[in-house]
């Protein structure tokens, strides 16, 4: 089973109660077919942990699995690069709810 680490971001006027409960969900399916190392939660329109997980990132995953697209150009093609070096793949799983 593939290791991931799974980021999570509050969608635009989501309560913080709605994007925990739709969470449990999400991650629940995740778990089928992936074995979860971590989990990354930001706000709406913030990447603090994001760039917390960049700066620090570990060996020992395979996939990051991302419930959005990323419409910032510039996070889009910094996460690609740093993928493509340390070596895992970046696969979107579009949480609803």
């Amino acid at each position: 089973m593939e290791h991931a680490v799974v980021y999570l971001r509050q969608r635009k006027g989501e309560t913080t109660e709605s994007l925990l409960s739709s969470a449990d969900i999400y991650l629940s399916n995740v778990k089928n077919n992936y074995l979860i190392k971590d989990i990354i939660f930001d706000s709406f329109m913030d990447r603090s942990q994001l760039d917390n997980f960049i700066n620090t990132i570990t060996k020992g995953f395979d996939v990051l699995i991302v419930d959005h697209y990323f419409e910032d150009e510039f996070d889009l093609n910094m996460i690609n690069e740093i993928s493509r070096i340390e070596n895992f793949r970046i696969k979107y799983f579009i949480r609803y709810g």
